[in-house]
C-alpha cells in the first residue's frame, strides 16, 4: 500500500516553517482506496510570495485546524503504506516535523517519483511535476496546491509502475538488501542513519578510522559505497576491511566540508590520503618594484620566501583571480604578471589601465587599489558569519570569518541567544583556518544564493 503525499508549506524548511494544506491519496497499487484532504493553521503568517505561489491566505487557514488535531487521521490513513512524493524528502520531512512537534513519532519508507522517473521514464528536459505532467499528457488541476499536486503525482506514480520491469522500486525502498553490505556490519544500522546533511566515518575491527566521507545525504552516500561490484575497486577494499560507521549530523553541507576536512587532517585515515588531502603549492604574492608600484603575481609557494596572500592548488586558478582583481581595480596587466612586452600595457591603450605601466600614474595612486584588490583576495568582507539551519529545529548553525581567516563553527539556540551577535560569534568555537578551508568557503559563497550572512 502506498500514502502518496502533498504539503504546502510557509516556506522551505521543515524546521523553521509549517504546513498549510495536506492531502493524502492512498493507493493499493492499482487504484486509489481511501484519501484525505485539509487545510491546516500554520500558527504563523503566510509570507507574500508564498500567497501568491498557492493561493493559500492567512483568512483561509485561519479557521482550519492546527496540525495535531488531525495528526491521529494522517496516521491511521497512512497506516501499513509507503510514503510517496514527487521530491518526497520534502514533503515527508515537513509531515515527521509536524509529528515531532505534536508529540508524535512517524517513520515510513519512502519513495520519489522524481527519482523514479528519471530511471524509468527517461528522456524527458525537466522531471518537476508541472513539466512532467505536461511531457506525459498528465492532468494537472491546482497546481500548487495539495489535493492538485498530489492527484497528479497519483497519475504518474501509476505510470511509474507500470514502467517498473526490472524491481527498481523494490531496490529504491530496500536499498541495503541490494547492496554488497560487509559481512560484519550490522545492515539494520544503517536505516538509523539519517538521511541529512553530515559526516562519516568507517572504523575496522581495531576500531581505527579507515575512511572519512561527507554528503547532503549521509545514508544515501554511504549506500554508495556499497555498490561497488569489482574486487579491485577502492570501494571493494573499503568493505573487505570495514566493520563499523559512525557518524556526525552538521546541519548543513558546508560544516560538513569544513569537519570533514579537519578531520581528515587530524585522522589520517588510509583511503582518504590519495584522493582528500589536497595540496595547495601555488600563491599569489606581492612585491614592489624599483619604481616604487606594487606588483602581484603568481608562483610557487616552495620557490618564494614569504607567506602567500592566497593559495591554489592550480597555477590558472591564481591567475584567473589576479585577472578577476586586474578588471575589478582598473590594475595594470604588466604589473600583475599576465602581460610581457615594453611599452603601455593593452588595458592602457584601451584606457582601463591609468599609465602605471609606463610610470603616468604615480605609485601612491597606483598601490591604493593594489592594496585594495588585496584585501579582498580573501573575502569581500574581513569579519563576517554565516547563519544557517542547525542540526533540529531548535537550533541553527554559524560559521565565523575574523580578519579574512575562517576562525570556526557551531551552534546555538535563537530562542535564548537571539539576535545577539556577540553570543553567536562566541558560538563558533575556535578552528584552524587553512587554504582549504579557505576553498570551501569562497565556493560556499559563490554557489548559494540565499545566504544569511551578517557582516561584522
Amino acid at each position: 500500500m502506498y500514502s502518496i503525499i502533498d504539503v504546502e508549506t510557509t516556506g522551505g524548511n521543515a524546521w523553521t516553517d509549517r504546513i498549510t494544506e495536506i492531502a493524502v491519496f492512498v493507493h493499493d497499487g492499482k487504484q486509489i482506496v481511501r484519501q484525505f484532504n485539509s487545510l491546516v493553521n500554520p500558527e504563523r503568517p503566510i509570507p507574500p510570495f508564498v500567497v501568491k505561489l498557492t493561493g493559500i491566505t492567512d483568512e483561509m487557514v485561519g479557521t482550519a485546524p492546527f496540525f495535531h488535531e488531525i495528526a491521529r487521521d494522517i496516521e491511521e490513513i497512512t497506516e501499513g503504506t509507503i510514503f510517496v512524493g514527487h521530491n518526497v524528502q520534502f514533503d515527508y520531512s515537513f509531515v515527521k516535523q509536524e509529528f515531532k512537534n505534536a508529540g508524535l513519532s512517524f517513520n515510513k519508507k519512502t519513495l520519489c517519483t522524481c527519482k523514479l522517473s528519471r530511471k524509468l521514464i527517461p528522456g524527458h528536459p525537466s522531471y518537476s511535476l508541472g513539466k512532467l505532467c505536461q511531457q506525459l499528457g498528465i492532468e494537472l488541476n491546482n497546481r500548487h496546491r495539495a489535493t492538485g499536486d498530489a492527484e497528479a503525482t497519483v497519475r504518474l506514480f501509476e505510470r511509474i509502475l507500470h514502467a517498473d520491469l526490472d524491481g527498481s522500486i523494490e531496490m529504491a525502498l530496500n536499498p541495503v538488501k541490494h547492496a554488497h553490505m560487509p559481512d560484519c556490519l550490522d545492515t539494520e544500522r544503517i536505516y538509523e542513519i539519517p538521511e541529512r546533511p553530515g559526516i562519516y566515518y568507517f572504523h575496522d575491527r581495531k576500531g581505527e578510522i579507515i575512511y572519512i566521507g561527507k554528503s547532503k545525504n549521509i545514508r544515501k552516500r554511504i549506500l554508495s559505497h556499497f555498490k561497488a561490484k569489482k574486487s579491485s575497486s577502492k570501494n571493494a577494499r573499503i568493505r573487505s576491511e570495514l566493520h563499523e560507521v559512525t557518524y556526525h549530523v552538521t546541519g548543513t553541507e558546508l560544516i560538513a566540508l569544513l569537519m570533514e576536512s579537519e578531520e581528515i587532517k587530524k585522522h589520517l585515515p588510509k583511503y582518504n590520503r590519495s584522493g582528500k588531502i589536497r595540496k595547495f603549492d601555488i600563491g599569489i604574492f606581492d612585491r614592489t618594484d624599483e619604481h616604487g608600484y606594487l606588483q602581484l603575481f603568481a608562483a610557487n609557494i616552495s620557490k618564494q620566501n614569504s607567506k602567500p596572500l592566497a593559495s591554489f592548488r592550480k597555477m590558472e586558478h591564481a591567475l584567473h583571480v589576479i585577472h578577476q582583481k586586474v578588471v575589478q581595480h582598473q590594475l595594470c596587466t604588466k604589473l600583475s604578471g599576465i602581460e610581457k612586452g615594453n611599452g603601455p600595457c593593452f588595458n592602457h591603450q584601451v584606457k582601463k589601465c591609468k599609465g602605471a605601466c609606463i610610470h603616468l600614474e604615480a605609485p601612491e595612486s597606483y598601490n591604493k587599489r593594489v592594496e585594495t584588490a588585496i584585501s579582498t583576495l580573501h573575502f569581500e568582507h574581513p569579519h563576517f558569519l554565516i547563519i544557517d539551519k542547525g542540526r533540529n529545529h531548535l537550533e541553527q548553525s554559524v560559521v565565523k570569518v575574523e580578519n579574512g581567516q575562517y576562525s570556526g563553527y557551531g551552534y546555538f539556540d535563537p530562542s535564548v541567544i537571539g539576535n545577539n551577535l556577540a553570543d553567536i560569534r562566541e558560538a563558533a568555537g575556535k578552528h584552524t583556518d587553512n587554504p582549504e578551508t579557505h576553498h570551501i568557503i569562497h565556493a560556499h559563497l559563490r554557489s548559494e544564493k540565499n545566504i544569511r550572512l551578517v557582516t561584522l
